[in-house]
């Protein structure tokens, strides 16, 4: 999570996180939907949503990419500990999701906000996201995150803290597992890249509407 995804009180783990970018992300969608160009009367309006229709696309773009790191977290602790079944539930849609976070990345890498919320492709891209997330939500009933802790008991000390898996979240994170997954500094770094090509962030002024993005960072 750069400077253009952040959380207004980090909460502790990473599945304290999933359960934090599950509500934030939901609120995103809302969003990005509610500033459709396409709603608006007059060309005046379009920009303006296009605007902000943009921002929304590449806020959502970090919050996907903590949600992924956040569950590959929990996932690796998991397996550890021998829940190969809770980790499989955990993750039935994360490669899915992680194809599409690329293709959202590679979309909107510097480009300004008007011209990502006037893109058709990327358009489609978060409409499949949205789809895949709520249908992951789907196989997620309330119960899987107590389950999960209860399932780690101690072990869940070994869980990386949210501020860690946030600032490890590269926002084109391959659809496959490669050598430097496992080295934090090397995931570090390449977070690090992803977030300075993926400029202009949805917190770039003018290039963004930054309150707006501010707006959502402060979630839930």
């Amino acid at each position: 999570m750069g400077k253009g995804t952040k959380t207004n009180a980090m909460p502790g783990d990473s599945l304290d996180l999933l359960s934090e970018q599950d509500k934030v992300l939901a609120a995103i969608f809302a969003g990005w939907d509610r500033s459709d160009p396409a709603s608006a009367s007059t060309k005046g309006g379009a920009v303006k949503l296009a605007y902000d229709h943009g921002t929304l696309g590449k806020l959502l773009i970090g919050h996907a990419a903590v949600r992924v790191a956040a569950k590959r977290d929990i996932e690796r602790v998991l397996r550890k500990v021998g829940h190969d079944d809770l980790a499989d539930q955990l993750t039935s849609h994360l490669r899915h999701a992680r194809e599409l976070l690329d293709r959202l990345d590679e979309l909107a890498r510097g480009v300004e906000a008007v011209g990502v919320g006037g893109s058709a492709d990327f358009a489609h891209a978060v409409g499949e996201l949205a789809w895949t997330i709520r249908s992951d939500l789907g196989t997620e009933p309330a119960t899987l995150v107590p389950r999960i802790a209860a399932a780690l008991g101690e072990h869940r000390k070994e869980l990386h803290s949210a501020k860690h898996v946030a600032a490890h979240a590269p926002s084109h994170p391959g659809t496959t597992e490669r050598w430097y997954d496992d080295v934090p500094v090397l995931v570090r770094i390449h977070a690090l890249y992803d977030q300075l090509r993926g400029y202009p962030r949805a917190v770039s002024v003018p290039y963004s509407n930054a309150p707006l993005a501010d707006r959502y960072n402060s979630l839930p």
